[in-house]
């Protein structure tokens, strides 16, 4: 059996359309695996949780440019 991964965009930073219909950045990152087993293909789609707390320390600590406009743009949307 052989896997492949396939990062189409940002794999931590997916988007998803919240109830107010705008966009924002989900705390999850998404990804697929395809794989080929026996000739027969196969798509899974993946979504790994992140850490909110981790993440806004981590944020807080760096010396990104904008990062307060920035983290307004996360959501707890679970």
């Amino acid at each position: 059996m052989e896997s492949l991964v396939i990062n189409t965009g940002s794999i931590g930073l997916p988007f998803t359309e919240t109830v107010e219909k705008t966009e924002a950045n989900p705390f999850w990152a998404e990804y697929a695996v395809i794989r080929i087993d026996d000739g027969r293909l196969g798509v899974e789609l993946r979504r790994t949780p992140v850490d909110q707390s981790s993440f806004f320390e981590m944020l807080a600590a760096s010396t990104m440019p904008h990062r307060d406009w920035w983290s307004g743009d996360w959501t707890d949307i679970t």
